[in-house]
């Protein structure tokens, strides 16, 4: 009774601490989105070989709509994310591992991360754009930066590697079950 006692406490710390840490990543995403607002200016490679972010009082209407809404794909995208990903590790830590759930769960994140890239095309439009309008003819660079894009790239294979063997892992229960 007290071994089951500790395991279910234990069980209980692990899934608080998995929200905990995801939760971090949400107060760190918006903290990204109000530094927008709060600097005035958008933080992106342009900015970066400009010497810093672009002032979003230099932008025409186009170019605000066009970094505002790259903005908003890439932090939608990263809060479904953390959304889908929370659930999964929700359902991991409760020993529901194989489960038809947390297959989709990481379909759904592949999926949601590949929607999010949309936001760094976006984003390099936007840059482009205003890299014109102010003369900038130096710039050639792309939204995302090689390592993030590696990062992101791995992240994206790792995910859809998850779902294909969750979703193996639950067929081949589904079969063992079948023989007792």
């Amino acid at each position: 009774m007290d071994t089951e006692r500790r395991a279910e406490k234990s069980r209980r710390r692990d899934i608080g601490a998995s929200i905990f840490a995801y939760a971090i990543s949400g107060v760190v995403l918006v903290n990204y989105v109000a530094s927008i607002f709060i600097k005035g200016e958008f933080d992106t490679s342009l900015g970066d070989a400009l010497g810093g972010g672009i002032p979003i009082a230099e932008l025409t209407t186009g170019q605000v709509v066009m970094y505002g809404l790259a903005v908003g794909v890439k932090a939608l995208a990263l809060a479904a994310l953390i959304v889908v990903l929370t659930l999964a590790a929700r359902n991991m830590l409760r020993g529901e591992f194989f489960t038809l759930a947390n297959s989709r769960y990481f379909w759904a994140a592949t999926l949601i991360l590949l929607a999010g890239s949309v936001g760094w095309f976006i984003e390099g439009m936007a840059d482009n754009w205003y890299s014109s309008s102010i003369d900038f003819d130096r710039w050639s660079g792309f939204a995302a930066k090689p390592p993030e894009f590696v990062v992101f790239y791995v992240f994206l294979l790792t995910l859809s590697l998850m779902a294909v063997a969750v979703r193996r892992g639950v067929r081949m229960q589904e079969d063992v079950d079948g023989l007792v």
